[in-house]
């Protein structure tokens, strides 16, 4: 009797450590979701992960001509915008300031995480083409993604309809994020 319930307390403690880790599986959603249970921290180690992924992909698929900027999700702090950039990999990548905001843009516009599931749309800017305002014009990319666990694969990718969505607020990653300093788009909060 004691071996099992040794067994039983030590098998659960272990499970919940390894779910309470930065950087394994969990429940995320990023932009927050009203009444949700989720964590919405975009500065932990599974966001990062998922991100560089995400990035890495949509580059490789959609490259930028020239430099271009990467809009993180807001309140990502600037070592871990750092880090994600340093992990890209990509010498004419920038994270959003105020100095790069006219470079084309990559917005990073949703994250959602469901143990070893997850889904990220990243808007990707297209250069051939002007809005009605002559401003950029961005096609939404949505990668499916397994791991956890295990590092991050994109399973599948969907490039909607080029114009669809709207542009994120920009997020500048050197300035305290309390909307006061984010720029066109639509607010991340609704």
């Amino acid at each position: 009797m004691r071996t099992w319930t040794f067994n039983a307390i030590t098998a659960v403690l272990l499970g919940t450590t390894a779910f309470a880790l930065d950087g394994c599986a969990g429940y995320n959603n990023y932009p927050p979701i009203e009444g949700d249970t989720a964590f919405h921290d975009t500065n932990s180690l599974l966001m990062e992960d998922l991100l560089v992924r995400s990035m890495r992909f949509t580059l490789d698929r959609y490259p930028a001509r020239g430099e271009f900027a990467i809009n993180l999700p807001a309140r990502t702090g600037e070592d871990r915008a750092q880090s994600i950039l340093a992990r890209i990999k990509d010498p004419r990548a920038h994270m959003m300031t105020r100095e790069v905001v006219d470079l084309p843009t990559y917005h990073v516009s949703r994250v959602w995480v469901r143990g070893d599931e997850a889904e990220v749309d990243i808007q990707r800017p297209v250069a051939s083409l002007r809005g009605p305002d002559a401003g950029p014009v961005h096609q939404t990319i949505t990668l499916r993604l397994r791991g956890g666990l295990r590092p991050w694969r994109v399973e599948s990718s969907r490039a909607w309809t080029v114009g669809a969505a709207q542009t994120p607020r920009l997020h500048f990653v050197n300035e305290p994020n309390d909307g006061a300093n984010n720029l066109a788009g639509v607010d991340d909060e609704q």
